[in-house]
């Protein structure tokens, strides 16, 4: 009789488990369909037929009243013209979600608070936003090469995080063509857990994507991947600085590399990132960037202040980006071609 109750209970348990992973699986079918659809259909992005781009911005993409992307897909509300207006300075910004931030208003975003303080030097600047969200270096540099290759300028700043040689997962996987997973339950778990994915490939349908967690403790091993010297991530910042700097010598400008840091938990951690921050220096200065590195100047305010919400260790809150705006433009203005002879 025990034996029986036993058996009975082992059924109902195997049942019970069998029924829960098949309603999850169902769950996940139905809203990854959904979400991905939903990406595809009407969000700010779109697919690119560009295999390296992979998407890209929608064009006159609005939430509510506020216009977010104009004609080209720049984050601002009115059409940007190919030509710079006359005795105007103009810089094209190219970058990841750091930069991009459509959420927030034009004036908000990092490109407007630059704009803001560089328009007080005697001559006007614009300052083209092309950052997108979860863009890493190649696609920041084949973005320059096609999209705002047409657009003149004085000077291409490049916004650098330090999660930029591994692959984000969102808005990626909403517009990469792939076959259906078998099971959309073991793809869930094995993406985010990083089975038989590696996070030093380039190609982002096999690589493991980027953590919510810093270079410290379970995530150590993800982070010196990255950085490893010939690895393939590493190997596409590399490539990515190439290009940019090649499109920056045809044009005859220079190009300012702003590296952000990780806004980690206690007291930055400096003493994790500064490798990753001298590697990434030295690699734009191989490649004739001027480099502004905003660990230093940020890192002697509180790590809560500065970053955009608890646990966000990428994204700078409005006091961030308003003291990164500050040192940049320090660099900038030298850089920048001065007033017009009239306003001398």
């Amino acid at each position: 009789m025990g034996r029986r109750r036993l058996y009975v209970r082992l059924a109902i348990s195997t049942i019970t488990s069998v029924a829960v992973l098949c309603a999850a699986e169902v769950w996940l079918r139905i809203t990854s369909r959904a979400e991905r659809d939903k990406a595809q259909r009407s969000s700010i992005w779109q697919g690119s037929q560009d295999s390296t781009l992979i998407y890209v911005h929608r064009s006159h993409y609005r939430v509510n009243d506020r216009v977010v992307t104009e004609a080209h897909g720049l984050l601002q509300a009115n059409d940007a013209s190919e030509k710079k207006l006359p005795k105007t300075s103009r810089i094209l910004l190219i970058g990841d979600s750091v930069a991009a931030m459509p959420e927030l208003p034009e004036a908000a975003r990092l490109s407007g608070q630059l704009e803001a303080l560089l328009d007080g030097g005697g001559r006007p600047v614009q300052i083209l936003n092309f950052a997108v969200n979860g863009y890493k270096t190649t696609q920041e540099a084949r973005l320059l090469e096609t999209v705002a290759s047409p657009f003149e300028a004085d000077m291409i700043l490049v916004q650098y995080c330090l999660n930029d040689p591994g692959n984000s997962s969102q808005p990626t996987l909403w517009f990469l063509e792939t076959t259906p997973p078998c099971s959309y339950l073991w793809d869930f778990g094995a993406t985010r857990l990083g089975i038989g994915r590696k996070p030093s490939t380039a190609d982002p349908r096999y690589s493991q994507y980027v953590p919510i967690w810093g270079p410290q403790e379970s995530s150590a091993d993800y982070w010196l991947s990255l950085y490893a010297n010939g690895s393939e991530s590493w190997a596409s910042v590399e490539e990515g600085f190439g290009r940019i700097g090649a499109a920056a010598r045809a044009r005859g400008i220079p190009v300012v590399l702003a590296i952000f840091p990780l806004f980690l938990e206690p007291n930055w951690r400096t003493n994790y990132v500064r490798p990753f921050h001298n590697q990434v220096r030295a690699s734009a200065e191989a490649a004739g960037f001027t480099v502004v590195d905003l660990l230093e100047p940020l890192s002697t305010h509180p790590v809560t202040e500065l970053r955009k919400e608890a646990g966000d260790i990428y994204h700078a809150s409005p006091l961030g980006l308003s003291l990164a705006a500050q040192e940049l433009t320090k660099s900038l203005k030298e850089l920048l071609p001065g007033p017009p002879a009239s306003n001398r």
